[in-house]
């Protein structure tokens, strides 16, 4: 990933506590930014990346396509 697309992630970051990484796949790409206390709720249709969640990578996961997760508003502070 080009440098410019870390710096904007990383200050896009400032001051959230709370992400949701749509499409996250098997592991966020914030993990490589190493978000600290960030929590990251991972969101993706393919259930077998759920197990990650159960691996203490992320706060919580949602087995959901996109156009029907049932997300409360305002719950997150940023989404990837």
């Amino acid at each position: 990933m080009p440098r410019s697309m870390w710096s904007l992630l990383n200050s896009g970051l400032e001051g959230c506590e709370t992400v949701l990484d749509v499409g996250c796949g098997s592991r966020s790409i914030l993990f490589r930014l190493g978000v600290g206390n960030v929590k990251v709720t991972g969101l993706d249709i393919w259930e077998p990346y759920s197990r990650n969640a159960s691996a203490g990578l992320y706060a919580a996961f949602i087995v959901a396509d996109i156009q029907e997760a049932q997300i409360q508003p305002k719950s997150l502070t940023w989404c990837l």
